[in-house]
């Protein structure tokens, strides 16, 4: 008997201890979501000369912190009453969203002019510059610059922006003029071919980012309308093995496959557009082995740097040399190692960035914002990822007259996890209390979520699964007859959740697990004032225990957003 009274009272304790756990952890996450993420923005000028405006400021990504499922888009305009001039964006995206954008080419935030760049490799500072032809209302323009924080799923984005600074910069005369540097962007792409075959496939391998390296680095120049591209040189190069005739067709065919469509897509006038190719790329076949491992590293080195081999055919036969006298190095190592790399194109764009620098005897408007008005924290504050909560009630039990609700919250760096918390409790007693029932259960469950997203809905939807734990005591009786006790329950969820519409999810799941706690029989007398008990004994059961068809309720998030000092 003794026992018994003991596990009930464990029983009531563990229900105790479920419920104030849970509510813990539901603080723990409010307290885990209120650090900020920061941009912040400094020396922000606003210069006009002859028919160009230009402005600049610097970006400071050094708190940013973007998630998976992210992107941070940086917008300035300059706005003047019913007049808005929008300027070249900045966009920092998350792995999701980029790869999306290099596998569609679509920037859906975005024009191929702005400038894009993946969280992963983001700059810790940027300097940002773009420049405009002048119009007059913008002699009384502000300065307006706007950072969204959007969350992706499948190419749709929900946005929350906020504009972080906004001035009117002085206005002052004074001597200024344009000023031409020449400059350069290069860069290395290892866009693959079909063997022996020069036309390009951009889906073949890994071309689709590979040919993105080049168009982020033309987008980049373009951003800014100071800069006027001269010239593009596309460079094309093929590895030594294979005979050198065909090397030549090669590196010549692919370099000008990658040229056409480069200007295709671009939009670029071919006449800027120059090729150049090198048959064999045996400066990085050296490099590579310089850098590596082999076991005959001097011995083949030798070799590569015998000038007694001429440009041509004779490099068949300093590469036959190699590959009969250290075969294996060969098969395992510089074959399937080295040989991809250095079929790759070189690219160098050469441009003419204007500034707009002072010079004696020439007077021109120019705007300006006085340091000691900049505020030096002017920032946008990104919260890390809003909880998503969610209100549920099991139209089984409600039509079973089990009155009940549960609370679920989504949680994780990507809110791919989910705890929800249940509670039901029919409590009725009739007829003369010969009749009751009365059940009082409470739970939670874990559960992970297989998809982020869902249509254009994220989290806490598509398919989840994860162990649950419930507790509870229940009285059901009939006639004056009836069982009363104590059980604790555990097993497994697997379910699916709907999307019904904007805030609305339609779920079904069903549990396996057990059930296990003691149990009284027992007879009601004088209209139930005493009861009479029949019967102790301890029960134990496997199998299915839950099924739920619930109506969801998902809730706005309940956390605000930063905003900008």
């Amino acid at each position: 008997m003794q026992v018994k009274v003991w596990l009930c009272a464990l029983i009531d304790s563990l229900k105790m201890r479920l419920l104030l756990s849970v509510i813990s952890f539901f603080v723990m996450l409010q307290s885990a979501v209120a650090q900020d993420a920061r941009i912040q923005t400094n020396s922000i000028r606003l210069v006009h000369a002859d028919s160009l405006v230009q402005l600049t400021f610097d970006l400071d990504f050094s708190h940013l912190a973007v998630e998976k499922d992210e992107i941070v888009l940086v917008q300035p305009s300059l706005v003047a009453g019913g007049q808005e001039k929008t300027l070249t964006s900045v966009g920092i995206y998350g792995r999701n969203p980029y790869y999306f954008y290099v596998r569609s080419g679509n920037r859906w935030l975005q024009t191929k002019d702005d400038i894009m760049f993946r969280a992963k490799n983001m700059p810790v500072h940027w300097e940002y510059a773009v420049t405009v032809p002048y119009e007059a209302w913008m002699d009384s323009a502000n300065v307006e610059i706007t950072v969204s924080g959007n969350d992706y799923c499948d190419g749709v984005t929900a946005q929350t922006a906020q504009t972080v600074y906004t001035a009117i910069p002085k206005f002052v005369e004074g001597p200024r003029e344009i000023r031409i540097t020449k400059m350069t962007a290069t860069g290395v792409a290892h866009v693959d071919y079909v063997v022996n075959i020069t036309k390009l496939d951009p889906k073949y391998h890994d071309n689709v980012a590979e040919l993105n390296k080049i168009s982020q680095t033309i987008d980049s120049v373009r951003s800014d309308t100071a800069n006027i591209i001269r010239g593009i040189t596309i460079k094309g190069w093929a590895s030594p093995e294979g005979p050198y005739w065909n090397n030549v067709r090669l590196a010549k065919g692919r370099s000008e496959s990658l040229t056409r469509y480069i200007a295709k897509t671009h939009g670029i006038d071919r006449k800027i557009m120059h090729v150049d190719y090198q048959p064999e790329d045996w400066p990085g076949f050296r490099r590579f082995v310089v850098e590596g491992d082999l076991p005959h590293k001097k011995e083949i080195l030798e070799i590569i740097d015998d000038n007694s081999y001429k440009e041509g055919p004779d490099l068949d036969v300093k590469l036959n040399r190699i590959r009969q006298t250290y075969n294996k190095e060969w098969k395992e190592v510089i074959l399937p190692k080295y040989m991809p790399y250095l079929r790759h194109s070189d690219y160098r764009i050469d441009f003419d960035h204007q500034h707009l620098d002072s010079v004696a005897g020439k007077k021109v408007k120019q705007w300006s914002m006085p340091v000691g008005e900049l505020l030096p924290d002017t920032y946008y504050t990104l919260p890390s990822r809003r909880l998503t909560w969610a209100l549920k009630t099991n139209l089984l039990f409600d039509a079973a007259l089990a009155f009940n609700f549960e609370i679920e919250v989504a949680f994780g760096k990507y809110r791919n996890w989910s705890i929800m918390v249940e509670d039901w409790f029919p409590w009725y007693v009739w007829h003369h209390n010969h009749r009751a029932y009365e059940v009082w259960n409470v739970g939670v469950e874990l559960r992970k979520w297989r998809n982020k997203c869902y249509g254009n809905r994220p989290f806490l939807t598509g398919n989840f699964w994860g162990p649950y734990v419930s507790s509870g005591k229940y009285d059901i009786e009939r006639h004056g007859k009836g069982e009363q006790g104590e059980y604790i329950s555990a097993g497994f969820t697997y379910g699916h959740s709907w999307v019904l519409s904007r805030h609305w999810n339609f779920e079904a799941s069903a549990s396996l697990g057990f059930f296990t706690g003691p149990q009284r029989h027992y007879h009601g007398e004088f209209n139930d004032r005493h009861l009479i008990w029949k019967e102790n004994r301890h029960f134990f059961y496997a199998g299915p225990t839950k099924l739920k068809l619930s109506l969801v309720w998902l809730l706005p998030n309940l956390l605000k957003k930063g905003g900008g000092k």
